[in-house]
Parts: C-alpha cells; structure tokens; sequence
C-alpha cells in the first residue's frame, strides 16, 4: 500500500490537533509503518497538480479532451497535491471526502460513505 506524503502529514496533523497521548501516536506509527510512502517532489506530479487545480477552478475546461461537466470550484492544495500523486502513479484514490468527487473522470477514485461504517 502507498500513501501520499501530503496524506502521511494530514493524518499526523489530526493526531496532534486531538492530542493524542504516546500509546495512540505509537500506534499510529506502526500502522503507518506498513506503507510506501509517495514524495511529491517529481516534475510530473508537479505538473499534474498545477493542471488538477487549473481544471478544478474550471480555467482548464477540458481534461485528455474530455469537457468538465461540474461547476467551478477550490480545492485543498493538500487535495490537489493526493490526486496528482494518485494520477502519476496510477493509483486508486480511496477518500471519504467527497471533494474529489469531480475527478472521477480523471483519476480511480474510491469515496468511503463513513455513515455506511458506523453502528
């Protein structure tokens, strides 16, 4: 399993904004001990980033000659810079945020549905 560095970050900046004491946070290193994980400090994903946002913000209105079919909108840079690194490496996406929703048709994409996990 691979995850996104931009990703690797997030979920550490959730563990410290909740104040998670030692045992939680050794826990979650060794979870997060059993990805890859993806930089994104590669000139594709770079370049894929910048047209994910272009495209996004419905400044670039087409993707590989597909026309955007939604209404303009601003994404998370941390979000632009996960599904540029889902794009180049070809990866699947899986989120529950639905912002990337609009992507699908450019990137494999997953969304969890949380609701559908809880009991």
């Amino acid at each position: 399993m691979l995850i996104s560095v931009v990703s690797l970050g997030e979920i550490k900046s959730i563990a410290y904004r909740n104040k998670w004491g030692k045992t939680k946070l050794e826990k979650l290193a060794k979870l997060l001990d059993n990805f890859l994980v993806a930089d994104i400090n590669v000139t594709e994903i770079v370049e894929i980033f910048a047209k994910l946002e272009a495209y996004s913000q419905g400044i670039l209105r087409q993707w590989e000659g597909k026309k955007s079919s939604f209404s303009a909108r601003n994404m998370g840079k941390h979000d632009l810079w996960i599904a540029a690194t889902a794009k180049v490496l070809n990866l699947t996406l899986i989120t529950t945020d639905k912002d990337f929703e609009h992507l699908s048709e450019i990137i494999d994409l997953i969304i969890v549905d949380l609701d559908n996990y809880k009991s």
